[in-house]
């Protein structure tokens, strides 16, 4: 018995020996490396949206004036809008004379508050982009060129699709753009904000701009057509398809559209108008690269390329099942046809068989 007890407490040391550093290291780590839990990553808004955000707040700390890019529609009627009552108390002309995509908006003499500049550029793309505009002057253009646009967004998408920055006239550099703000030189040119070399300045920062919102409206709208596909890819993992032929075939066609009106039926993504003006293109170029536009472009293009690859593998599904039927009421009418030849095969008694000709009868047969 007493060497039970002598054992167990042998025991006992070599188990308190082990046990006790262990402890104490495990106290000793807990104290100088205490667990740190790091907070779950915040959700990365798409790049413009970032960009906006920081332009607001930027605008309590400046009061440069605006300069604001908003997608109103597909399309707008340029021709319609010369054409129209503005002429009354807008200089209303094409931006140059080889383009005719855009049209330079100024308010008359009459009609000017101060000489502060104030300007709108209307693109045929669907997108308006107002220099200096107050938010009274701003409503009531939208509201006007939402009238004369082909198929108008929504009041929601306009201002959710929409990017701001802020402009101011310097001396001492050339015409750049750092940040949320445009540098636009004046000394440059002989009439400063008024001369025609000035406003292609600034049709070159717009037209970055509102290529911008545009691909900022095909996001919303390619977000709007990838919804129904998160069902589908749901059901096609249970081996169910609810889509009808139909159904697949007019997505495939939604995805196409939007894929031909941004890549072929588009000017705003190009910069083929500026080919013998190489410092438009450079504002043109570092203005759309700010907005991240191409990247955008091709982010868009690939999931345009996926989405359709989706809907074109469910059409060809739903054709061969369809098929399939086909073939499955072919072999179900060969066989309903075999058995009647094999009833009759099978068939004994005599049947009566009638030869018609087709001659009229003689007198002597028919005696």
């Amino acid at each position: 018995m007493s060497f039970f007890r002598l054992g167990t407490l042998s025991k006992l040391r070599k188990l308190t020996r082990f046990a006790l550093p262990t402890a104490n290291h495990a106290r000793t780590a807990v104290s100088i490396a205490p667990i740190q839990i790091r907070p779950p990553p915040r959700r990365r808004r798409r790049m413009p949206s970032l960009m906006s955000q920081h332009g607001a707040s930027a605008k309590s700390s400046t009061n440069f004036p605006k300069v604001r890019a908003i997608v109103i529609g597909e399309n707008i009627n340029l021709h319609k809008i010369a054409e129209s009552t503005w002429g009354l108390r807008y200089d209303v002309r094409y931006v140059d004379d080889g383009c005719e995509a855009a049209i330079h908006v100024r308010p008359k003499p009459t009609y000017r508050i101060n000489d502060d500049l104030r300007e709108i550029f209307i693109f045929n793309e669907g997108v308006v982009v107002l220099w200096n505009m107050s938010e009274v002057e701003e409503n009531q253009v939208r509201e006007f060129l939402t009238e004369q646009a082909e198929d108008p967004v929504d009041d929601l998408v306009q201002t959710q699709e929409s990017e701001t920055m802020e402009f101011t006239f310097t001396r001492e550099k050339t015409t750049t753009n750092e940040r949320d703000i445009l540098a636009l030189n004046v000394d440059q040119f002989p009439e400063k904000e008024s001369a025609g070399g000035a406003i292609l300045e600034r049709f070159a920062f717009s037209h970055a701009m509102a290529a911008s919102v545009k691909l900022g409206y095909w996001e919303h709208c390619l977000n709007q057509r990838v919804e129904p596909l998160s069902s589908i890819t749901k059901e096609l993992a249970n081996g169910r398809i609810s889509w009808s032929q139909k159904t697949a075939l007019r997505k495939c066609g939604e995805f196409a559209l939007l894929r031909h009106s941004m890549n072929l039926d588009c000017q705003l993504l190009s910069d083929d108008i500026y080919w013998e003006q190489p410092q438009l293109e450079g504002h043109y170029r570092r203005l759309a690269q700010y907005f991240s536009v191409p990247l955008r472009q091709r982010l868009l293009n690939e999931k345009i390329d996926y989405c359709q690859g989706l809907v074109s593998s469910i059409d060809n599904t739903l054709s061969h099942r369809h098929s399939n039927a086909l073939e499955w009421l072919i072999i179900a009418l060969i066989v309903v046809e075999v058995v009647f030849d094999i009833s009759h095969f099978l068939d004994k008694n005599p049947h009566p068989v009638y030869i018609v000709s087709d001659k009229p009868a003689t007198d002597e047969q028919q005696k």
